[in-house]
């Protein structure tokens, strides 16, 4: 019998007629394997490279699948649970002692990775996809243990590439996939393949990765990362290999074309593969930490995270490390059910996520619900909302984005163009919007979102340095902050706004009282402790925008921009306690020669604002007293004023504060005393109430 006759078009048809019908099904990794065993007989008679055409023709029906969103890991169990990380060296990088340090944070009680068993390194500096799929394994492999010393289940790997026939010999159900990059910048038979070609030579191979761990592993869960996009310059002749890419480094446009080619046609070929097949689950590394590719910037200089033209420094591996961690805690809690299907949906056909679910902002981690209000009305050009313009404002403040979900209905992202406008004194319209067709001429409870800066993310420092020292020290209370000025013989600290920053004020009290202990850590090129023996504290700014200036002997120029990390030993109460500053109260009666006083309860940090008497009735005579402060050890000082309560006034104050304590902390438990000089016999049951008032 004479072979069938064959062309592109049969082969196609003869394929495409084997896989689903319904396009919303998942294109399983095994009918892949079984259209093509098929086929094989017959077409090897004809042509030996139709199989690498048919494995074409099937990323080509896995991209039409990408219509319908396919089946999603609704819930991850991350208890126990070992996540393997296979790459090329921008993953065996993260093996640094700064990210272990970071991973040992995020382990923690409370973090995201509280419940893992452990996280395994599994890159291997220039590995490809190509070699990851298809390079034998080791009979005698022997992978990371628990507590070893050179592999372990906390990032720490030997140098070497690990192919996936010995990946598959470790422990664990998750699995985090990020090659590509070699397969492009080391071999010019990849590299010099249009844009198109290269994502179907990653998206191919990804798929059967994927297919070859299903199988060994039908419950496996992968997560694609995204390569980082790499740029042009500076070139140093390592990457791209100067021997493959030999006229690479000589022509600068060129050279940005060409690595900007492999930047998208690695991240498409990625989004096929993604879109393809169920249980998958994006971790896409440009929108969450590198931003989209640039090749006319600079590494380092214009791309911070980039420490040269391929590698994300270590800042950028921090960054990465730690949305990595905050893309899986809602999988951990199945909270991501209806939201993650809405994302693949408008990944595969475009918009936005919220677009395909009116309940996408509500209990999302990247985003904080300011306001709940009536929707008056909404139109063409105009949303109209219960609720008054100088709320609005406060709660939205300008530049701020904004998403309004109508509840049940809709979900709506404003343009960032918009404008708030006063329509009534309890209405708000919103102009130069343009609202979906199913929100126009809706009513209803509406919800309105800002983008959150997520406690998780803030909270912990970018420097590695700083994040190894709060391992190190393990402190139940820090700040973090930067250097925002600093010369001869001072440094000023702004702070940040995340969750439990304490004002100023309170940092300052806290460097006062030598019994609060301080420690600060510099980041940046520093990467060293301050000692704050000799320093003193005080606020720099206006009331909205304090800074911390701290001045020492010695030069600090050098210390601006660099992050700072204050924090308070475990020898120290809770000085959240600390922040509060309340007025000091006393009485006394109103007979001439009475004497109250007014013990301090709290410190004032920047001084007493009044100092004040009261009667508790009102009296047709004038009653005049004196005020005094003891300062041990010379005990009562001089007199600080008068104090006048004219006839039948409801008070009265000391004319004047002086300098040395109206302006300058005073300390927790300082006593004044008030002596009254001229009284009233009149009222022997009622009283004077004494006050000493801070500045706030």
């Amino acid at each position: 019998m004479s072979a069938p006759e064959i062309n592109d078009t049969t082969i196609k048809q003869s394929i495409i007629a084997k896989l689903p019908t319904n396009n919303s099904k998942r294109i399983l990794a095994s009918g892949v394997r079984e259209v093509l065993t098929e086929e094989v007989d017959w077409v090897k008679q004809s042509l030996d490279d139709t199989i690498d055409y048919a494995k074409k023709v099937l990323v080509e029906a896995a991209q039409v699948a990408i219509s319908t969103p396919t089946e999603t890991p609704q819930k991850i169990n991350l208890k126990n649970e070992v996540i393997k990380m296979c790459g090329d060296s921008t993953v065996e990088q993260g093996g640094s002692a700064n990210m272990i340090a970071l991973s040992t944070g995020l382990r923690k009680p409370g973090m995201p990775f509280a419940d893992i068993k452990g996280i395994v390194n599994l890159g291997g500096s220039g590995f490809t996809l190509n070699g990851f799929l298809n390079n034998a394994g080791n009979p005698a492999f022997v992978g990371p243990s628990e507590g070893s010393s050179t592999w372990d289940y906390n990032l720490k790997k030997p140098v070497g590439a690990v192919p996936l026939a010995d990946a598959l010999k470790v422990e664990g159900n998750i699995w985090m996939l990020c090659y590509g990059i070699n397969d492009c910048i080391l071999n010019a038979a990849v590299g010099n393949l249009s844009q198109a070609e290269i994502s179907d030579y990653i998206a191919e191979r990804l798929i059967q990765a994927v297919t070859r761990i299903r199988v060994a592993n039908p419950e496996a869960i992968i997560i694609f990362r995204i390569p980082n996009p790499m740029t042009a310059r500076p070139w140093t002749g390592t990457y791209p290999s100067s021997t493959q890419y030999p006229t690479f480094g000589q022509d600068l446009a060129a050279d940005q074309a060409l690595v900007e080619k492999w930047n998208q046609g690695l991240r498409n070929g990625y989004l096929i593969a993604y879109r393809a097949l169920s249980r998958t689950i994006l971790f896409d590394t440009w929108e969450k930490v590198f931003g989209v590719s640039d090749t006319t910037k600079l590494a380092t200089t214009e791309l911070p995270l980039l420490g040269d033209m391929v590698h994300p420094n270590t800042d950028g591996q921090v960054s990465m490390l730690t949305e990595f961690a905050l893309l899986l805690n809602p999988y951990a809690k199945g909270e991501v059910s209806r939201r993650y299907n809405a994302e693949k949906t408008a990944s595969a056909r475009g918009g936005n996520a919220a677009d395909y679910y009116s309940g996408y902002y509500n209990d999302n981690q990247y985003y904080e619900q300011v306001l709940d209000a009536n929707l008056v009305s909404s139109g063409v050009g105009h949303i109209d909302l219960g609720v008054s313009q100088a709320q609005w404002n406060q709660l939205v403040p300008n530049g701020v984005r904004a998403y309004v979900e109508v509840i049940g209905v809709v979900a709506y992202s404003l343009p960032a163009n918009y404008t708030a406008n006063v329509h009534s004194a309890s209405v708000t319209r919103l102009l130069n919007v343009i609202p979906p067709a199913v929100m126009q001429g809706t009513t209803g409870r509406c919800r309105i979102y800002v983008d959150r800066v997520n406690t998780i993310r803030t909270k912990l420092p970018s420097s590695p340095y700083l994040m190894g020292r709060i391992t190190a020290a393990n402190p139940r209370k820090y700040f973090r902050g930067t250097v925002t000025n600093g010369n001869s013989g001072f440094l000023d600290i702004t702070f940040n706004n995340d969750g439990g920053r304490g004002t100023s004020r309170y940092l300052k009290n806290m460097g006062i009282d030598n019994y609060r202990k301080l420690v600060l850590e510099i980041g940046g090129n520093i990467q060293a402790p301050l000692s704050l023996s000799g320093a003193t504290f005080f606020m720099n700014g206006t009331a909205a925008n304090r800074v911390l200036r701290i001045t020492k002997t010695g030069e600090y120029a050098s210390y601006i921009g660099a992050e700072v990390l204050l924090y308070v030993d475990d020898n120290t109460p809770d000085p959240a306690g600390f922040e509060v500053e309340r007025p000091g109260r006393g009485v006394c009666e109103m007979l001439t020669g009475a004497k109250g006083r007014v013990v301090l309860p709290t410190a004032y940090s920047t001084g007493i604002a009044s100092i004040t008497a009261a009667p508790t009735v009102q009296v047709p005579s004038a009653i005049t007293l004196e005020v005094y402060r003891y300062v041990y050890p010379t005990g009562r000082g001089t007199s600080l004023g008068t104090i006048t309560i004219a006839a039948n006034a409801a008070s009265g104050s000391l004319a004047s504060i002086p300098s040395n304590i109206g302006a300058q902390f005073v300390a927790e438990g300082e006593l004044f005393e008030f002596v009254v000089t001229s009284g009233t016999s009149g009222y022997p049951d009622e009283l004077l109430r004494l006050t000493v008032n801070p500045v706030i």
